[in-house]
């Protein structure tokens, strides 16, 4: 039975109107769709590209909607009371269109640099542009708290958590990936770079 904001059918279970929370909810889900099949890969010719690196943060999307899916077809994580459920979706919703909007500004920034694969372009530059003086991977940033937001907005709490420990832990595989091919290929320049700013969180990790 469907528990969740997006689904028109238990919208009179909450105790206000929530058409304008689920045209939200599946506005950000649409973009995020679009935002991930436009921005496929950079232009230019590639110096290094690491295959499958581009698998680790698909596992972490994917595992985030299909443990939501699970939670549904076996209504676990759903029963707490509903007026919850929709702050819960609201700060879902916040959180997915955040993440949204700090991925497409960190690939306005990267440019041609932005790949789903670990590349490493001719002529390639470490960028220290936007959201990069602060932290070196606002685009990972940006696809934990999208997928992380998902979760939040379809509801389950077991979904929630799964993602919650699931997304930081692929992400960090994909970063230590990432940073030890910058490394080989900037040396110096690069750790010195790695000592100014944070991973993901600015100031704090």
């Amino acid at each position: 039975m469907c528990q969740w904001v997006g689904c028109p059918a238990r919208m009179h279970d909450y105790p206000f109107d929530l058409t304008i929370l689920s045209a939200l909810f599946w506005l950000v889900s649409a973009s995020w769709i679009v935002f991930e099949l436009r921005h496929n890969i950079g232009h230019g010719r590639a110096k290094l590209r690491l295959r499958g690196s581009a698998q680790v943060p698909m596992i972490a999307a994917f595992g985030a909607v299909c443990s939501s899916a699970l939670c549904y077809a076996f209504d676990l994580g759903l029963a707490y009371p509903v007026l919850e459920r929709a702050i819960v979706a609201c700060v879902g919703i916040a959180l997915g269109a955040s993440g949204l909007a700090l991925r497409f500004y960190t690939a306005r920034v990267l440019g041609s640099y932005f790949t789903r694969e670990i590349t490493i372009m001719d002529g390639h530059r470490i960028i220290r542009d936007g959201p990069f003086r602060y932290i070196r991977h606002p685009a990972y940033l940006g696809s934990m708290l999208t997928e992380i937001g998902f979760t939040c907005a379809l509801g389950p709490l077991y979904a929630i958590a799964f993602a919650a420990v699931l997304c930081p832990i692929a992400y960090s595989i994909r970063i230590r990936a990432e940073e030890d091919a910058l490394v080989n290929e900037f040396g110096d320049d690069y750790r010195n770079y790695q000592r100014r700013t944070r991973r993901l969180v600015p100031f704090v990790y």
